[in-house]
């Protein structure tokens, strides 16, 4: 009986995951012209690995071209989360997924079932009646969250360099998303707790709500809040992660280690081990507000901000790497005031190369 009730419930998964991978295809097809001969052979390729590892409790991503991946990640994200059979490490690891945000050249909201290109600022709103508005227009309509079938209701933001976005969420909590980002949510979350995947940086003024803690959780460390303000920056580029607290309080889980810091407060996590220093937050969270204020930063950090800011890749030569700049940046002025600045203060000149990039020299 049970062997029988498994086997109906895996055909269920199986109609659900090829009708969303149709609809799809239509999807791309249309918005990108692609070849959909190519597309439906991915298709079939990617069927065929899910009937194997369907044997193996197991999920793979392949990437095919551009839109076959996206598609392969719509596909991922609703098998995942339908299914209901997947640990937290295996989830975060399916989900996010590189190569979709170095594939992307546009902000990209990726549903169960579409695909949508967004313009550089965009302003995401969940309602609480399911609308989602885009700039003030409502573009689509989900199911609120006492569906039975919520847990499919999942959205892939993909924020690439040189852009950046806001969303503001049915229970009232912000996000400001920073350049070279992709975030995972629901369109509207549970009844029992609040949950992100995040990878990249944000910024996030939480709702309280004492019933529903609010959970971040990165390929590095997660944290918990009940109400607060906070920053968080896990790039996967980036040897230090951090968690840097506004307001409220917020505890971060390293590696089973669980850390509380108060206002005021970083968390620095490297290689699985965490250290907590007081700091100046604005430092941290004046990215939001267009702003990079510098104290003591190497050059090659500071270079590596401004690529992900302006989607332009920077260079220097080595000793200059290690060059400490101080100063406050408005990043509003433009990527030519900013590269003069840095040139004039650290006494250095900078060329654009024949490939686009910008590389500072003496």
């Amino acid at each position: 009986m049970k062997k029988h009730m498994r086997k109906s419930e895996n055909d269920i998964q199986k109609t659900a995951f090829q009708k969303a991978g149709q609809a799809l295809i239509d999807t791309i097809q249309k918005a990108e012209k692609v070849n959909l001969h190519k597309i439906d052979r991915s298709l079939e390729e990617l069927n065929d690995r899910y009937r194997i590892q369907s044997r193996r409790r197991k999920l793979w991503l392949y990437t095919i071209s551009s839109a076959a991946s996206l598609l392969i990640a719509v596909l991922s994200i609703s098998f995942l989360y339908f299914s209901g059979s997947f640990g937290r490490n295996e989830l975060k690891m399916s989900l996010l997924n590189d190569n979709i945000a170095q594939q992307s050249k546009e902000i990209t909201l990726i549903t169960q079932n579409d695909r949508i290109n967004l313009s550089n600022e965009s302003s995401l709103e969940y309602k609480k009646d399911g609308k989602l508005q885009v700039n003030k227009e409502v573009i689509t309509k989900e199911v609120p969250a006492d569906n039975a079938d919520n847990k499919a209701k999942i959205n892939h933001i993909v924020v690439p360099k040189g852009k950046r976005a806001t969303i503001t969420f049915s229970d009232g909590t912000s996000m400001y998303i920073n350049s070279g980002s992709h975030v995972i949510y629901p369109s509207d979350f549970g009844k029992d707790k609040r949950e992100i995947l995040v990878e990249g940086e944000v910024y996030l003024e939480v709702a309280k709500d004492p019933t529903r803690p609010f959970f971040v959780k990165t390929k590095k460390f997660d944290v918990k809040v009940l109400g607060t303000t906070f920053n968080v920056s896990a790039y996967n580029d980036d040897e230090i992660a951090s968690v840097v607290l506004v307001e409220g309080k917020v505890e971060v889980n390293n590696n089973s280690l669980k850390t509380t810091i108060s206002p005021n407060e970083k968390i620095a996590i490297t290689n699985g081990s965490s250290r907590v220093s007081t700091v100046n937050v604005d430092e941290y969270i004046s990215w939001k507000d267009y702003v990079m204020l510098l104290a003591e930063h190497q050059a090659a950090d500071v270079f590596k901000r401004l690529s992900r800011y302006y989607g332009v890749q920077i260079e220097c030569e080595q000793p200059i790497a290690s060059y400490p700049v101080s100063g406050k940046l408005d990043l509003r002025s433009g990527i030519n005031n900013s590269l003069d600045i840095l040139a004039d203060l650290l006494d250095i000149k900078y060329k654009t190369t024949p490939d686009g990039n910008i590389r500072f020299f003496q």
